[in-house]
Parts: C-alpha cells; structure tokens; sequence
C-alpha cells in the first residue's frame, strides 16, 4: 500500500490542496507527499516549528495557549493546523502529552 500516493491521488482527485503543519514529524509528511509523481498539483504549503516564536510568528499559535498547555498540546496543535492554514485540507502534528493543568495565582 502506497500511502503518499492514495493521498495525493485523492486530493488532487478533489481539487483539494493541503497545508501541512508539522512539529514532532519534522516536515516528514510533507517529505513524503512530495515523492510522488504530480503531487504539486494538491502539495501547497509546509511549515515544520518547534519553537515557540515560531508557532506563534508563522502559524499564528497565542502565546497563552502555549504557556497554559505546553508546546506539544493538542491545543497548540489545532491553532497550528487553522491559523494560517484556513481553506485548505489540513495536516498537523504534534506529539500529544497529558496537558498540563493552567495554573492559576
């Protein structure tokens, strides 16, 4: 089973173009994606941030989310995927930990 290629094939299929935005996989996905034949037809854009300037800086991640979850949250995760990647079929990741409990005082 080729995976990269169902997914490119389907999205361009659709007329779909994907955003990927990536921490723990390192820009792996879009990597990947990439390899095949055809894929800039639906391959639009890939972001790889660890830091937190750069989650907030290019994908538009609050500042407060990041400190009141941590930098691998599901929630950094999300405003990472719908940020800057509105419109788009979207790919994010992270590598999910138990959130850290906000604090408050």
């Amino acid at each position: 089973m080729n995976i990269p290629l169902q997914v490119v094939t389907f999205l361009t299929s659709h007329g779909l173009k994907l955003a990927a935005a990536e921490s723990c996989t390192g820009g792996q996905i879009a990597s990947y994606l990439a390899s095949v034949p055809g894929s800039g037809a639906c391959l639009d854009v890939g972001f790889v941030s660890y830091s937190p300037s750069g989650k907030a800086g290019f994908l538009g991640v609050q500042e407060s989310t990041m400190e009141c979850w941590g930098l691998t949250s599901e929630g950094v995760a999300r405003e990472m995927a719908k940020r800057r990647c509105a419109r788009k079929a979207v790919v994010r990741t992270s590598r999910y930990r138990t959130p850290r409990r906000h604090r408050s005082g």
